[in-house]
């Protein structure tokens, strides 16, 4: 049961909803929207203007996150910060979620108990410039906790195995059985892997389907029951309240916290409410005003708000304009040895070249973790992944030597498509006591082709 009075808002597809919860769990205003905009600020703002003054505690369930489940090792995970997890798990997602480290919140929850070397964890993405607006509103409007997921596998409630087709996740679950949650595009060819991989699990011989039909198709299951929408109009309210009442630990919720600003923001002249444009070094300019009239003033912003951001970005931005130029002056020192003019055209071509290099890297890089980590079993563990000059060398231990071999032609195989050759496993037998022996191996991997220059 909640102790603190709650507002519980859902933004999917086509499909805008409300619900607010009083200190003891009563509902205390309840809204539903059918809307064709998918815009998530216009439903925000939309719900917002036609019901009461926001919670202190808010949370969001929006449709398109990036979700994935994923294996961690149990004891990294306990000895590493949340935080700290959440980045390591992130930087392996990082080429399917397609949102750049430097612009990625992130939210990690354990999923079950798991008591052996790994449990099963899930994550969440989203890009700061899309959510942090959508924060910031809510906390403009008298939320002081704020926190957004991703609906799937939340609105349910179901007693057989089901899939959620969701824009940014589809869950698998249902029935007491183990959830998977698939972060890849519907239809695409990870998706149906990842997707079939969960159905070879499900003992039962119908599944439920909640997405469009030609994805149902692409999995060619003859146990796949299309099943329309997840949720009725009519149960969605019942489903946000229950989640109001009583969180769910294993949610991965992206969370913001303004209670410091609550004690020192600037008292507001009686205005309606009004979304200040804002200057922090962690948070982008929000969305537009919700609707004010023509002639309202907008409130004076918070000091907190407002106070560092402007001198810090002054500080840095001769040093940052310096490196700036002295990068292009190095990148294009062969123009001028070779006494060429430049022409302007040619520099935004060359930075989408860089660009675009960067981007091949940062994906082979992603995928490169992630075969690491899927790969190994019971027979094989990971001691250390080293660079060196023009290959990423990758050491362990195994049982046998043919052992490390098919731990070598099955990361060849995962690794191929994202342009990585990986060379025979070389070792020695290190012997132990009682008897017993193990092969010490190193595995060398190089990109199978190089960047461009």
């Amino acid at each position: 049961m909640t102790s603190v009075p709650t507002t519980q808002l859902c933004v999917t597809h086509g499909l805008w909803a409300r619900v607010d919860v009083d200190a003891d769990g009563r509902r205390t205003h309840a809204q539903i929207v059918r809307a064709a905009a998918d815009e998530p600020a216009a439903a925000l703002r939309h719900l917002l203007a036609l019901g009461p003054p926001v919670q202190p505690d808010c949370g969001v369930l929006l449709d398109g996150l990036y979700v994935r489940t994923l294996d961690v090792e149990t004891r990294a995970a306990e000895l590493l910060p949340e935080h700290e997890v959440a980045r390591w798990l992130a930087l392996r997602s990082e080429a399917r979620s397609g949102v750049p480290a430097e612009r990625a919140k992130l939210a990690c929850a354990r999923q079950g108990v798991g008591f052996g070397e790994r449990h099963r964890a899930v994550l969440s993405i989203a890009d700061r410039t899309a959510v942090d607006p959508l924060a910031w509103t809510l906390n403009d409007a008298g939320a002081r906790r704020v926190w957004i997921a991703s609906p799937a596998g939340l609105l349910g409630a179901y007693d057989e195995p089901v899939i959620e087709v969701w824009n940014g996740a589809t869950w698998c679950g249902g029935a007491s059985i183990t959830c998977a949650i698939v972060g890849d595009a519907a239809g695409s060819k990870r998706w149906r892997r990842r997707v079939t991989s969960w159905l070879a699990t499900v003992p039962h011989a119908r599944v439920r389907f909640h997405g469009r039909p030609s994805d149902a198709t692409e999995l060619e299951d003859p146990r796949l029951r299309p099943a329309g929408d997840v949720v009725a109009p009519e149960a969605l309210l019942e489903r946000l309240e229950q989640i109001a009442r009583t969180p769910r630990a294993d949610v991965a919720r992206l969370q913001w916290s303004f209670e410091r600003e609550s004690v020192t923001r600037a008292p507001e002249v009686p205005a309606p409410i009004v979304t200040a444009p804002v200057a922090t070094a962690e948070a982008p300019p929000p969305s537009a005003p919700i609707s004010p009239p023509p002639a309202a003033p907008a409130p004076p912003r918070a000091p907190e708000r407002t106070a560092t951001a402007p001198s810090r970005s002054r500080s840095f931005a001769p040093i940052a304009a310096a490196i700036l130029c002295f990068a292009l002056l190095w990148l294009y020192r062969g123009l001028f040895d070779s006494a060429q003019p430049v022409v302007a055209a040619e520099i935004p071509s060359a930075a989408r070249a860089l660009q675009a290099d960067l981007d091949l890297e940062r994906g082979r890089q992603s995928a490169l973790l992630d075969a690491l980590y899927d790969e190994i079993n019971d027979d094989v563990n990971l001691s250390g992944v080293r660079a060196e000059e023009r290959v990423t060398l990758v050491t362990g231990i195994a049982l046998s030597a043919a052992r490390a071999d098919a731990y070598a032609q099955a990361l060849a195989k995962r690794l191929a498509p994202a342009g990585w050759r990986v060379g025979a496993a070389v070792g020695n037998r290190v012997e132990l006591d009682a008897g017993t022996s193990v092969w010490d191996f190193a595995l060398p991997l190089e990109p199978a082709a190089q960047v461009r220059r």
